[in-house]
């Protein structure tokens, strides 16, 4: 087999040193000290081809899985080097010497034997040396991701940052009790739930403390009077709104009444006319021309009308002076008893409900749709 002389074979090392270093698999001080190694036995290599004509007795790094063994004597203390040549399944010797020694030292073999591994192939020797550099590659690949893995898992998550700031200026708030009066007529009005709007003000000032006072008290006919509210639930907060970190964001959607703060009536959902005479079995549909959200709720009154046919029902636009005079801006709402409203298209079933339960009519037992149509 035609073998690769020690300088070939060192060249081959550094060229797949050099591909190495740009595949990633080894790092650049590794590649350094390979190169520099492989240079200087190259430059020994040519000095000894420049002083004895060409013949060169230089032996490589043993390869993994082959050791060279010596059955000969020791070798005079000379600087002659042996190259063992493997020829049929025979081992011959070459002795090189110096040319300062060459015409006064005999020449002394040393006999080498090499083990029966050997004769493995090249070819073989070289995939075992890229398996183990692909091993290294894929160790280094994964320790990369699992180092970002850690690294992203730590970056804070959309929005994080503001929400931990809201919960911090939330706890600068607890020791500023925020009281608030709710102004209501819960007995009267099937529609003034006040949970809602409730938990969206802790939202956003903190903890508060809400005490509930009925219209008809006196304490409800002074504050509705001095505050001139016209619609329930009507929501005050005392002075202390102000100095909370949230104020100037939600300042807009407060009436500034005195000392006092009052939320504004489309932002409290409120939808008793505190001032409005009642006028009982009375339905008024408010609704905008050529509007689909308005054309569906008229249908779906339909069924509600045909089994109350004793209710006084009308149907206002929203260019109508009695529209704007009641504030209305949302379309299609319904306003019961010409007092309480509830918005949106609702099934059958729900208009029944909501008009039966401040009024006691022939019909409220039946059972009305309770999907849209």
């Amino acid at each position: 087999m035609d073998e690769k002389t020690p300088k070939e074979r060192l060249e081959q090392e550094l060229r797949f040193l050099k591909e190495s270093l740009e595949a990633e698999v080894i790092g650049k001080e590794e590649f350094e000290k390979g190169k520099e190694r492989i240079e200087k036995k190259l430059k020994e290599i040519d000095s000894k081809e420049g002083n004895d004509g060409g013949k060169i007795d230089y032996s490589p790094e043993p390869i993994d899985g082959v050791q060279e063994k010596s059955d000969a004597g020791p070798a005079k203390a000379d600087n002659s080097e042996s190259l063992v040549i493997k020829e049929q399944n025979k081992i011959k010797l070459k002795v090189i010497r110096d040319e300062s020694q060459e015409h006064s030292e005999e020449r002394r073999p040393e006999v080498h034997e090499q083990e029966s591994n050997a004769n493995e192939p090249k070819e073989e020797k070289g995939k075992n040396r890229l398996f183990k550099y692909f091993l290294a590659f894929i160790l280094v690949v994964a320790v990369l991701a699992f180092a970002y893995y850690l690294i992203d898992s730590n970056k804070p998550v959309a929005g994080e940052t503001e929400r931990e700031m809201d919960q911090a200026g939330q706890q600068t708030q607890k020791s500023q009790k925020i009281n608030v009066i709710i102004l209501n007529a819960r007995k009267e009005c099937f529609n003034c739930d006040t949970k809602r709007i409730l938990d969206i003000l802790t939202g956003w000032f903190g903890p508060i403390s809400a005490a509930e006072v009925d219209y008809g008290s006196v304490k409800g006919q002074e504050l509705s009077k001095s505050l001139n509210i016209k619609l329930l639930p009507a929501y005050i907060l005392d002075s202390n709104i102000t100095t909370t970190q949230s104020f100037e964001k939600y300042s807009k959607l407060f009436l500034k009444k005195g000392d006092l703060y009052m939320l504004a009536d489309d932002a409290a959902a409120s939808t008793f006319y505190l001032q409005r005479e009642p006028i009982p079995n009375k339905l008024d549909l408010f609704v905008i021309g050529n509007d689909a959200a308005s054309s569906k709720a008229e249908a779906n009154l339909r069924e509600f009308l045909e089994n109350f046919k004793g209710v006084q029902f009308q149907i206002y636009h929203s260019n109508d002076s009695f529209t704007k005079d009641l504030g209305i801006k949302s379309f299609p709402t319904f306003l019961v008893n010409n007092r309480i409203r509830f918005s949106g298209i609702q099934p059958a079933e729900t208009i029944k409900t909501n008009f039966c339960s401040i009024n006691k009519i022939e019909g409220c037992e039946k059972e009305l749709s309770k999907s849209l149509v």
